[in-house]
């Protein structure tokens, strides 16, 4: 009766993790703690992502950023932040496959070091290294145990095609990741067409694509570590996305609403970058502009902060009704956040 609540509970502090994290001492290389609150905030911010934040089942993408955090964090200095970084990458690396698409990043992360302050001895140094290669000897742990699952239960996937293309792909990144930013949500109609929206999905595109191309090449190691994350997490659902029974799969990626999980890391990528072209360091006719649409973002993400309630399934009648069928039966009970999910439990 009370497994709702314990799963709930979980995820509530899978979700806190991350922002707490962002704000405490080992997270100093990002800048000033006032940065770091805004960065923060836009986690618990981020619009058109309520699947983020349904339940424990997609909790991995909550535990995907926590990871690539503590990837570009300080190492730990104490026993107990290590203990918290093996246990984080441990959970992160057996809950999904992020963990092959970390792996990359942290090996940069440790192929390119920030330069050493003086102050910091050559010990300091190694030790630190030492730490960097113990996080990604948990990261390629959990990439071998990811690859052989993904190896034993590939032939149960349907056989559908992406339906990829260039026009598809535009209309994804600005409907799904770059409008709702600014305007809170995906506007877009995917039954209507038209050269006007064409060349709008296209601008949007094109804006988001050279803005983290301008991050990759001016921005910090950890700027650029997060945006390649979310990067290759997005190429990984587009080329791999859950299969689902229509002709192709990119088609449902137009629809507003749907699949949002997979646009949670690119759109916290692009609302970062839009913070850092904020940075002084930055052309004035760039700070100019990121201005704009950071005050254009901030009232998008104010006013569409709330998410509507989950319907109520009454799980407490759930139970009841399990606990009344035979053994060997099988009782199908409706899942949040909502939609076809149904859940399968066989009673032993």
């Amino acid at each position: 009766m009370r497994a709702p609540l314990v799963t709930n509970l979980i995820a509530l502090v899978i979700e806190a993790l991350p922002p707490l994290f962002l704000v405490s001492a080992r997270m100093r290389n990002l800048g000033p703690l006032g940065l770091r609150c805004t960065l923060a905030l836009l986690l618990l911010f981020v619009p058109d992502a309520s699947e983020v934040h349904a339940a424990i089942t997609d909790s991995e993408f909550q535990m995907a950023v926590l990871a690539c955090l503590v990837i570009i964090a300080e190492v730990p200095r104490t026993r107990a932040g290590r203990i918290f970084d093996v246990v984080v990458l441990a959970l992160f690396s057996l809950t999904g496959p992020f963990c092959v698409l970390l792996f990359p990043v942290a090996l940069a992360r440790i192929l390119a070091p920030l330069p050493v302050p003086q102050s910091i001895n050559v010990q300091a140094s190694k030790s630190e290294n030492r730490w960097r290669w113990v996080q990604i000897s948990l990261l390629a742990a959990g990439g071998l145990v990811q690859g052989l699952a993904v190896l034993t239960t590939a032939g149960a996937r349907l056989n559908t095609t992406l339906g990829a293309s260039l026009a598809t792909f535009v209309q994804i990144m600005a409907g799904q990741i770059v409008l709702p930013l600014f305007l809170g949500r995906n506007p877009f109609d995917p039954m209507t067409s038209g050269l006007t929206k064409v060349m709008l999905v296209s601008l949007l595109t094109i804006s988001a694509l050279f803005a983290f191309a301008y991050a990759l090449a001016k921005g910090s190691l950890e700027l650029r570590c997060f945006i390649v994350f979310a990067l290759l997490v997005l190429a990984a659902a587009l080329a791999f996305p859950t299969v689902e029974p229509t002709r192709h799969q990119w088609e449902p990626f137009l629809v507003p609403g749907q699949g949002l999980r997979y646009w949670y890391l690119p759109k916290l990528a692009l609302m970062a970058t839009v913070v850092w072209l904020l940075g002084r360091q930055r052309p004035a006719a760039t700070r100019v502009m990121a201005g704009a649409l950071a005050c254009i973002m901030g009232f998008a993400l104010v006013g569409h902060w709330r998410y509507p309630p989950f319907p109520d399934f009454r799980f407490d009648s759930y139970v009841r009704v399990f606990e009344q069928l035979p053994h060997g039966a099988t009782g199908q009970f409706r899942l949040n956040p909502g939609g076809p999910w149904i859940m399968l439990l066989v009673k032993k």
